[in-house]
């Protein structure tokens, strides 16, 4: 195999809690003008796909998104943050327009299935028992661009701000050849009351947690 000098990490891993890996759709759900798990409110625009990653379980990934409207009349005018929805889309091979009423066309979900993309996972936060917390990020990768590519575009995300939940902090005391197990925990400590005093997270920073 030759190695890539662009990512000496594990096979995978792109170090500070960024894990990218392959998954394929095994089912493609509508959940628009639904109110998803850990989100504040209904969502214009929205897919939940059932991946197969190659485990012996399938997680579900959602992306979703509401519109971007006319202040006075409501009428839609963009895609505001649904824009997420309409790149993944085009990502898994659907090129074609909503329907008239912006809507997801059935046929369009059903081409979804068997079709393959990167996704990348960041370290969130921590869990009671202080291991990490990863959530998915709401935006995918074709496979043709590589594993590379995505990691570089969620590198400039994070620089604009986003996702706000990213906490390339709580890897620290792992990243660091600290022997003592008391400085550890005390790392882990301070960045857990970062984490918690960071009250800032958008509700698409938060909808694919595990």
């Amino acid at each position: 195999m030759t190695l890539s000098i662009n990512n000496p990490f594990n096979k995978g891993y792109f170090g500070k809690g960024i894990y990218i890996s392959k998954a394929t759709v095994i089912l493609a759900e509508d959940i628009s003008n639904t109110k998803p798990e850990h989100m504040q409110r209904t969502v214009d625009l929205g897919i939940k796909l059932t991946l197969d990653i190659g485990k012996d379980f399938n997680p579900e990934m959602i992306i979703a998104g509401n519109f971007e409207r006319d202040e006075t009349t409501n009428e839609v005018i963009g895609f505001g943050s649904a824009w997420v929805v309409a790149d993944a889309l085009n990502k898994l091979g659907y090129s074609n327009n909503l329907d008239n009423s912006n809507s997801i066309p059935k046929d369009s979900l059903d081409e979804l299935i068997g079709k393959s993309f990167y996704k990348l996972a960041y370290v969130s936060g921590l869990k009671d028992d202080l291991s990490y917390k990863y959530s998915n990020w709401y935006v995918i990768g074709a496979i043709e661009d590589g594993a590379q590519h995505l990691y570089e575009r969620f590198q400039k995300s994070y620089a604009k701000g986003y996702p706000s939940n990213y906490r390339p902090e709580l890897t620290e005391a792992e990243s660091m050849d600290i022997e003592n197990e008391e400085v550890k925990s005390e790392i882990n400590k301070q960045a857990v009351r970062l984490s918690i005093s960071n009250n800032g997270f958008d509700d698409f920073d938060t909808i694919n947690q595990y």
